[in-house]
């Protein structure tokens, strides 16, 4: 959070393309801010989760959550949205990044009579989480952040993933072209398969498409505040990775992800996937950012 202040004071524009703590795009308000960011905040993504969680008629929600700032944020996203959903945690348990265990505080979460679970943390522990819930013989279903669907997450649990829910902006789809087309050649630069966070990639990939055409928008003028407002108005639709961007940022908004453009995925046979099959047909219709669905509360 404290590079934010360098490029503010500085008035240098930043597009975060993974960073997803809510704070990122709060701190400073939209018309003096030059932050934006192409990944779902986690207002979105807790919101999501808990929608999820009640839709599927479940109430006693364990959270086990890093210690670490994004964690101590993430907490204040998840009682907030289960608060609005009129649900107070099951049970809440901390826990140190560096672990390789978890399966004393499963234990504990367990005893709660929790029937689901959110562990909210990055890539690797959420690997553990898995690892350590299967350790147990605690069969409750597992929701996470996009950090669940790290490779990271599916290597460190041995495989103990699979089955786990998380909330995506993108999924590797052979019938998207632009999605396709963007995997294979990511193939051909990298050696990873799966690829390590699809997300992550193609989130980049799109900020620096939006960064280069705000550049031409800017005729000349790279100053922060001209690369700002070229962002803020965009002359052109840019059809990216992610979604089709008609205007990803404006000078009251600069997250370029809203509500309606997360999907459920899932880890299936050593990949992520859509969790509804009714999502990966309609996945060609690309879900584009809707102008006033971009706050969670709402």
């Amino acid at each position: 959070m404290k590079a934010l202040d360098v490029f503010q004071a500085n008035r240098h524009v930043l597009i975060v393309p993974c960073a997803t703590g809510t704070a990122i795009t709060a701190k400073y308000p939209p018309a003096e801010s030059y932050v934006f960011r192409t990944s779902a905040r986690d207002q979105l993504q807790t919101q999501f989760l808990v929608d999820e969680i009640v839709k599927r008629g479940l109430n006693k929600v364990a959270l086990l959550v890093d210690s670490t700032g994004y964690g101590d944020a993430g907490l204040k996203d998840l009682e907030a949205a289960l608060g609005r959903a009129n649900l107070k945690p099951q049970a809440v348990v901390r826990f140190k990044v560096g672990v390789t265990s978890l399966e004393e505080e499963m234990r504990q979460l367990k005893a709660s009579g929790a029937d689901s679970l959110i562990g909210w943390t990055v890539g690797p522990e959420s690997g553990v989480i898995s690892a350590s819930r299967a350790a147990v013989g605690w069969k409750v279903p597992q929701f996470g952040p996009w950090g669940l669907s790290h490779a990271s997450a599916f290597d460190k649990s041995a495989g103990k993933v699979e089955g786990a829910l998380m909330v995506q902006t993108v999924l590797p789809n052979p019938f998207l072209e632009r999605n396709s087309t963007f995997l294979r050649s990511y193939g051909k630069l990298g050696k990873e398969q799966p690829i390590g966070s699809m997300m992550s990639a193609a989130q980049t990939y799109d900020s620096v498409h939006l960064l280069l055409r705000a550049m031409f928008d800017s005729k000349g003028d790279l100053s922060g505040a001209g690369l700002k407002k070229a962002l803020e108005n965009p002359s052109n639709t840019y059809r990216g990775v992610v979604t089709t961007y008609e205007r990803a940022f404006s000078p009251t908004d600069h997250d370029a992800i809203s509500a309606n453009m997360l999907w459920l995925g899932t880890w299936r046979n050593q990949e992520r996937g859509y969790f509804y099959k009714e999502d990966e047909r309609r996945a060609g219709v690309i879900r584009r950012k809707q102008e006033g669905t971009a706050d969670a509360t709402k």
